[in-house]
């Protein structure tokens, strides 16, 4: 049964900043497609969530597309949770995923209903980024921890703060942060904080949940009972900064989005009819070069390769085997000769990738170094595709050697999903250090 096809169960809003009409809920996709850097998203029953990013909206289909950072074991038909914040107000939908294996990690089906999911009753009142509110807490004076953060909001009910530091109360010893350390229902018995016009505060309170984010911890508390004078000074604060969520104007990302969709966009070279092929055969090359428009260039004369010298000391042979797809004949022997410090002998050159698809149907490889601006019939982007949507060599550990590039080209080239990058101009030590990351020490 379709999502929004006949028959379906009515969806109701719970809030008035619920979204259920398909068109606001395109738009809803497309502004946070283009506004927020990431969302989370977990598996319904488990706790653990995942950092991804809405990469591509298909509203014809009602079907999204997310790439998920780093290698998160969810699979198809799994019932996921997107969880995000607009103005520090709380978001969530719920979906399922139709695909795991496309161009952008997943592929979801559209929320019936976008979720108000804001947990508090009372108003708050959120700090600009330029205001700088300190607060002090500590779970034990004797035997507990200390913590110093900034205050984001603050309400009758509780705040949300950024811990900077946590140190030993009775050593006054930092300690680095760690989220286990403060899980929620950790009592505080001691918190500390000012409030321009309202004076100075001391109260008592319970962490409700904890998470990391980036270089600090982030935590919200509820208070304990305050007192009538306490409350008074508090209301007295936040009335004037507090107001009423409101959510974007979605209808007005939708008319962006068919703005966006309606410009003509750049012609696709030829798709390659193996890159879904369970099996990568002679034939399957074959075919391929088949489709391309332009004849390939005459294949370049082999360029000589000197061998890297050998060390006095006795270097212990490892048994991997090495594909490097380079052309500039430095780089190759740099990377070679890392590689032979190394202990790795098992070396094969190739020029382009073309040659490096037919290699792959003779021999196996437990690591390729390629040229991310290498020219040919098939590029290296769709070099990688093809391996990575091969049910054999989807997980072989894959090398980039490229320029520095803009924010745009690093986006690209975080979805090929490659194991390192190496940026030029090559080093041994970079090329060792990568050696040793993937494959271990000798």
């Amino acid at each position: 049964m379709k999502l929004f096809g006949l028959g379906k169960k009515s969806v109701s809003k719970k809030s008035p900043l619920d979204v259920i009409d398909k068109k606001e809920i395109t738009g809803s996709l497309f502004y946070l497609q283009f506004n927020l850097k990431s969302l989370k998203i977990c598996v319904d029953g488990s706790d653990k969530e995942y950092t991804c990013k809405i990469a591509d909206i298909d509203d014809k289909s009602s079907l999204f597309y997310l790439t998920v950072l780093g290698r998160a074991p969810i699979s198809q038909s799994d019932e996921v949770t997107l969880k995000y914040d607009i103005t520090q107000t709380l978001f969530t939908l719920q979906s399922e995923v139709v695909d795991n294996s496309s161009d952008h990690d997943l592929c979801l089906k559209y929320p019936e209903i976008i979720s108000h999911f804001e947990r508090r009753k009372n108003p708050r009142a959120v700090f600009r980024k330029n205001e700088n509110i300190e607060v002090k807490m500590v779970t034990d004076p004797f035997s507990g921890h200390g913590l110093l953060g900034k205050l984001n909001n603050v309400g009758l009910g509780g705040f949300y703060c950024s811990i900077m530091k946590i140190v030993e109360a009775a050593s006054g010893k930092s300690i680095p942060l760690n989220p286990l350390l403060m899980r929620p229902g950790t009592d505080f018995s001691i918190i500390r904080f000012s409030l321009a016009g309202a004076g100075n505060f001391e109260l008592s309170g319970t962490s409700i949940h904890i998470s990391q984010q980036g270089y600090s911890l982030t935590c919200g508390a509820s208070f304990n009972k305050l007192s009538f004078n306490q409350q008074g000074q508090i209301e007295k604060f936040i009335n004037p900064r507090s107001f009423a969520p409101s959510p974007p104007d979605y209808l007005a990302f939708l008319k962006k989005y068919e703005e966006e969709k309606a410009k003509p966009r750049a012609e696709k070279e030829p798709e390659n009819d193996f890159l879904s092929k369970d099996s990568l055969s002679k034939d399957d090359i074959k075919d391929y070069s088949k489709v391309q428009k332009k004849e390939a260039p005459a294949a370049s004369k082999p360029v000589p390769v000197q061998e890297a010298p050998k060390e006095k000391e006795e270097i212990p042979e490892r048994g991997e085997s090495v594909l490097l797809v380079l052309f500039n004949t430095d780089e190759v022997n740099v990377t070679k000769k890392a590689l032979t410090v190394g202990g790795l002998t098992k070396v094969t050159v190739v020029k382009n990738c073309e040659e490096a698809l037919k290699l792959m149907t003779e021999q196996s490889f437990d690591l390729i170094f390629v040229d991310y601006n290498l020219a040919g019939k098939v590029k290296p982007d769709q070099f990688i595709a093809i391996l990575k949507n091969h049910p054999k060599l989807k997980d072989l550990p894959i090398v980039l050697i490229c320029h520095k590039s803009d924010l745009a080209e690093k986006a690209k080239i975080i979805n090929l999903r490659v194991s390192r990058v190496c940026i030029r101009p090559l080093k041994e030590a970079v090329i060792s250090e990568t050696i040793t990351k993937i494959l271990g020490e000798a």
